[in-house]
């Protein structure tokens, strides 16, 4: 139920990113694809990947003229280890980092406006199973005798 108790407002929505074609696929047993949408069509991008644990592991940097971020990661980390395993990497917790302000944009006297350099959380993707070998299923229900059905308590005297 929803009550409004002032006029009708219009909500102008402006979003600086944008992680249109994010999806669970984005991460396989090879690679971790990023891609977004920035609304400066024209800018410097850096991604920077954290673990489960908040550590560095690795990232990259490229420039859009046309807004789009795409860049495949090889789950490499930035000492060379491979970090394919969801026992050591549960999750990974990226960062997309982009100028939010258009370079064509000038000021007085056609000077470019300075740069405001704007950070956000991409999605996190996470495994959907865990490895083969890795499942455990377990259940217990103490309220209950055996042989008794859910509507009948079993009282402990």
């Amino acid at each position: 139920m929803l009550t409004l108790s002032n006029l009708v407002q219009t909500i102008t929505i402006d979003n600086q990113v944008t992680f249109t074609n994010w999806d669970d696929l984005i991460w396989n047993n090879t690679n971790y694809t990023f891609k977004a949408q920035l609304k400066n069509q024209d800018t410097d991008w850096w991604i920077d990947i954290y673990d489960a644990w908040g550590e560095y592991v690795n990232g990259a940097s490229g420039h859009t003229t046309n807004g789009l971020v795409d860049w495949t990661w090889d789950l490499m980390d930035y000492m060379g280890n491979l970090r394919d395993t969801l026992e050591n990497d549960p999750f990974f917790d990226p960062y997309i980092t982009f100028d939010a302000t258009s370079s064509a944009s000038a000021g007085v006297g056609g000077a470019v406006a300075a740069a405001a350099q704007t950070t956000r959380q991409t999605p996190i993707a996470m495994h959907s199973y865990p490895a083969l070998g890795s499942w455990i299923v377990t259940y217990l229900d103490t309220f209950y005798e055996p042989g008794t059905t859910a509507g009948d308590a079993y009282i402990k005297e």
